[in-house]
């Protein structure tokens, strides 16, 4: 059991093996031997935190509250950094932000309050999706992948399967959509609240409990 004098949001290690927790109040590293946090001081100012992920080399991705948008950490040079508008991978159309993911081929999904985006650093190119495009709902809450290499994506109301083939640099996506008819909770789903287990068990937490999908 692990006191902490403010909120944690989420918990991320690295390619290193360092944790660091997300908090209301900026980031930083937590050892869990002795239970030490140290604040990075260059996130003091950043206030709330939801969640990281890797990024590029030696470089993590940060979600901050709100319209905030993202930021770059360079956690070798201890450097933060904010997208320009010129940035075509972390710039999008909302900046919202509800989770963000870097699945098995190296895509990195945005999940907005309106919207799903996904780059493709393979072709340079980033695409967007919204229900016109198969996805359940535009209110993106979560993103996961599977054992199978499918991308689940909750919403506010509803889940969608994202099947992807590959085509050379590109990939082509279907959609397949859940919703209360198929046993999926009617009540909205929380943002990042998505869990694989070991065994490829998927869980989803929402308003009024949690969905579960045995792929076996």
């Amino acid at each position: 059991h692990f006191k902490m004098p403010f909120n944690c949001q989420s918990i991320f290690e690295n390619e290193e093996g360092t944790l660091y927790l997300t908090t209301v109040r900026g980031f930083g590293e937590f050892n869990p031997v002795t239970g030490e946090y140290t604040l990075m001081k260059q996130s003091a100012g950043l206030g709330h935190i939801f969640e990281l992920m890797s990024y590029e080399d030696g470089k993590m991705l940060g979600v901050l509250y709100g319209d905030a948008g993202l930021f770059v950490f360079d956690y070798r040079n201890d450097t933060i950094t904010f997208p320009g508008k010129e940035d075509s991978v972390l710039v999008h159309s909302n900046n919202k932000y509800h989770d963000i993911f870097k699945d098995s081929r190296g895509l990195l999904w945005f999940g907005t309050q309106d919207g799903l985006n996904v780059y493709n650093p393979g072709s340079k190119t980033t695409r967007v999706f919204f229900e016109t495009d198969g996805l359940i709902n535009n209110n993106i809450r979560s993103v996961v992948e599977d054992d199978k290499g499918n991308i689940w994506v909750s919403a506010s109301y509803g889940i969608s399967c994202i099947r992807i083939t590959s085509s050379g640099n590109d990939y082509s996506y279907s959609f397949t959509g859940f919703n209360q008819f198929d046993g999926v909770l009617e009540n909205e789903f929380l943002p990042r609240s998505v869990l694989k287990t070991g065994d490829g068990r998927l869980f989803w937490g929402g308003v009024e409990g949690f969905n579960e999908y045995d792929m076996k």
